[in-house]
């Protein structure tokens, strides 16, 4: 059976009621609030998508999804929910302009999750800034897809139910905080075109886990976790690879687990520019 629920253009908050912007807008400019209650469904799969803008995403969320959304006149976001055989499907879109003078004015978007709904998330966004501190709301699984900008990812807390995650940019600065807690996380892969990439893998790691780090140009910056086995190989085709706190050994570097440790396997790598790892003998 498919259920269908209403987008209410209400005022439902997020925790905090701590929405990012104010009211305030220019003359070419509009301002809306959308709020998808939560439903029946066992689970939701997520996605929001934004051709340009500046994108906000994090948790606590008293709905499934509360927004607040700025944007140029044609550019209204589109917000899709319906749910079968107990699965939300929930999509948040920016439509193509109309007229080639179409988002001329500033498009923001600040979007709140529920900390209580498992999410299957996919974020995808063309051109623009993106924060996401997603270190509350309830992970099965996370793709990120950006084009152009900066972006921040941050997942602390408990993600005991997060199995994988991806993050791909085609140019920009990456910066990622892996500090919480991850039981079942076993594949976690990043790849950019161009730019910076820092990442920040020093959280609790419950089970063996992949990591593929990989940069065509540009650096990387990675600190690894204590209290875990680790396993790394790291390449460059121009530049260097500066590793501490590692054993160098046949192939790359290591440090052995304690006893009944995961062993995290990195493959960290760059076509032109440099690597730094560092961690804890």
């Amino acid at each position: 059976m498919n259920t269908h629920l209403h987008v209410r253009p209400d005022s439902v908050r997020r925790q905090g009621d701590d929405m990012i912007f104010t009211h305030s807008r220019q003359q070419n400019e509009q301002f809306t609030r959308r709020t998808i209650p939560v439903g029946l469904a066992s689970r939701v799969e997520a996605r929001v998508e934004m051709n340009v803008g500046t994108l906000r995403v994090a948790g606590g969320a008293d709905a499934l999804a509360d927004g607040a959304f700025r944007y140029a006149p044609d550019l209204e976001p589109v917000i899709d929910y319906d749910e079968a055989e107990g699965v939300g499907r929930l999509a948040i879109r920016q439509p193509r302009p109309i007229r080639m003078s179409g988002g001329s004015g500033r498009n923001e978007w600040d979007i709140a999750l529920s900390d209580t709904t498992p999410l299957d998330l996919m974020i995808v966004q063309a051109t623009g800034d993106g924060r996401f501190d997603l270190s509350s709301v309830m992970l099965q699984s996370l793709a990120l897809d950006r084009a152009t900008g900066s972006t921040s990812l941050r997942l602390a807390g408990d993600h005991r139910d997060l199995r994988r995650a991806r993050v791909e940019s085609a140019t920009g600065s990456l910066a990622l905080n892996f500090t919480g807690r991850y039981a079942a996380l076993t594949s976690l892969e990043v790849s950019s075109g161009a730019g910076r990439l820092k990442a920040d893998l020093r959280g609790l790691w419950g089970c063996d886990v992949t990591v593929r780090l990989h940069v065509a140009t540009g650096s990387i910056d990675v600190r690894l976790p204590d209290g875990i086995g680790i396993e790394l190989h790291g390449s460059t085709g121009l530049g260097r690879v500066a590793v501490s706190g590692l054993a160098a050994g046949r192939g790359g570097w290591r440090r052995d687990a304690p006893a009944g440790a995961p062993v995290m396997r990195l493959d960290v790598s760059t076509a032109v520019g440099s690597i730094v790892i560092e961690a804890n003998p």
